[in-house]
């Protein structure tokens, strides 16, 4: 997801695209190897509050991805 001229990249950005989704992990390194390999997806509309990226190799060859997603509760009324 890190290299824009990745054939797979975009097609998994056009995938994105059509189900109206985000992908919020920047563009950095999340594996030892390199690439952005670790995501963080949602619907549009969704915001997320944050997202911190923890360097690999501390407990795995890939990052540690946090992230806090803002979630309202909708409260659905059924008529009886």
């Amino acid at each position: 997801m890190d290299r824009d001229d990745d054939r797979n990249a975009s097609t998994i950005q056009d995938l994105l695209n059509s189900f109206d989704c985000t992908q919020h992990v920047p563009h950095e390194f999340t594996h030892t190897a390199g690439g952005t390999l670790d995501l963080v997806i949602t619907k549009s509309e969704q915001t997320l509050d944050t997202v911190v990226i923890d360097p690999p190799a501390i407990l795995s060859d890939h990052s540690l991805v946090q992230f806090g997603l803002n979630m309202n509760a909708q409260v659905i009324k059924s008529i009886v």
